[in-house]
């Protein structure tokens, strides 16, 4: 992990399995105009709103510990580089906590040195404190409701 990239970590009471899926449904969580596939290695999503858009592929899938995103190729708007994204990695790591799990997500690459980290940052904290959350602890996705 790359010294300043972005991290944010918490325990749910949901079996690890439940958080793994939540993780694979990103229309759930992060848009519903979400496209692509993102359950297992190899499969590419691609995220875009007006600010930003971001290819990913799945890198990586290990049962009930981690499960990691690899950025091909990003566009943000609101900054010098858009590309900025570019080669950073997105890192869902998982822990037996109790009944529960513990869930750590971390940008690798989204360092304090990039001039999209506090935007971005806050974006994360939605998608991730907020949003994800809400799908795993609920099984509902915010956008439902």
């Amino acid at each position: 992990m790359q010294k300043g990239s972005y991290t944010t970590e918490y325990t749910v009471d949901v079996p690890v399995d439940d958080v793994v899926r939540a993780i694979a449904d990103v229309r759930g969580y992060w848009s519903p105009s979400t496209t692509g596939d993102s359950e297992h290695e190899g499969d590419e999503f691609v995220y875009r709103d007006s600010a930003l858009m971001s290819h990913f592929r799945v890198g990586e899938v290990v049962p009930g510990q981690r499960v990691v995103w690899d950025v091909l190729e990003s566009r943000t708007t609101f900054v010098d580089d858009p590309a900025e994204w570019d080669g950073t990695r997105v890192v869902f790591e998982l822990a037996p906590d109790g009944d529960g799990t513990r869930l750590r997500f971390t940008h690798e690459g989204l360092s304090e040195a990039k001039e999209c980290f506090n935007a971005c940052s806050r974006g994360w904290d939605g998608v991730i404190n907020d949003s994800l959350k809400h799908l795993i602890t609920t099984g509902r996705s915010m956008f439902d409701e």
